[in-house]
């Protein structure tokens, strides 16, 4: 008998059976007959952003607490963005996008140190802000004090 009919018509016809029996056990049903996470709820649209895996909820999470830390921040952010020069104003924005401090150099025409500089000023401001807002002031008397202490007095009358 020669090596190529004895692997054609023989052994590979048996590794086949013994592949696709292994894989109809029982013991691989989960596995044969599990669902991707990833696939889309609704099938009749080919652009569903939705998938199974955003219907499954999270016993650890707190949903309420998420949404009061979010507004928290926002609210901070806008106290912050009161108190910041322009340039501070536009390296908070371009560092809020995950960029390098050469990019946002590249993009507002910067020497990377000058970014380093302001991103220095912006944290020292920052922490300010957090402190007042944790020492029980509420926005609008936040937002009143830094107005009034970034304002010259000329300007307020």
């Amino acid at each position: 008998m020669a090596f190529r009919y004895f692997a054609v018509n023989l052994c590979v016809p048996r590794r086949l059976i013994t592949q696709i029996s292994s894989a109809n056990r029982n013991k691989f049903k989960l596995q044969n007959e599990a669902v991707s996470l990833a696939t889309p709820v609704r099938v009749d649209m080919d652009d569903s952003e939705q998938s199974l895996a955003d219907f499954i909820q999270d016993e650890d999470s707190d949903l309420l607490g998420d949404i009061l830390v979010h507004e928290e921040f926002e609210e901070l952010s806008e106290i912050l963005k009161i108190r910041l020069t322009p340039l501070e104003k536009s390296v908070f924005e371009k560092y809020a996008e995950e960029d390098s401090y050469k990019d946002i150099a590249n993009a507002l025409e910067q020497t990377p140190k000058a970014v380093d500089n302001a991103l220095m000023r912006i944290r020292k401001k920052a922490k300010e802000v957090f402190t007042s807002y944790q020492n029980g002031y509420d926005y609008e008397s936040i937002t009143t004090f830094y107005l009034k202490k970034d304002t010259p007095e000329d300007k307020l009358d």
